[in-house]
């Protein structure tokens, strides 16, 4: 038996795409069957939410959320 599908198409980086094709060539996958499992593992995962992932998402969705010059800065900011 055969889903019915549809075609995607999304613009990545160069260098991130190098990055995919490395990943999936690393684990003898295409790219479609890589994104394809990434994807079916983030919609079906069993993990749960905590309070603090469930607080941080609504607060990115109600634009509260840091700014940072860059990964050295955010570091600074939330005290690491």
């Amino acid at each position: 038996m055969t889903c019915k599908t549809t075609r995607m198409s999304i613009d990545v980086p160069l260098e991130e795409h190098r990055l995919i094709k490395m990943l999936a060539l690393a684990q003898g996958l295409t790219i479609k069957a890589l994104l394809a499992s990434c994807i079916h593992e983030m919609i079906y995962t069993e993990n749960k939410l905590n309070k603090t992932t469930l607080k941080a998402l609504k607060e990115a969705h109600e634009g509260k959320t840091k700014k940072a010059k860059n990964f050295t800065d955010l570091c600074k900011q939330i005290g690491l």
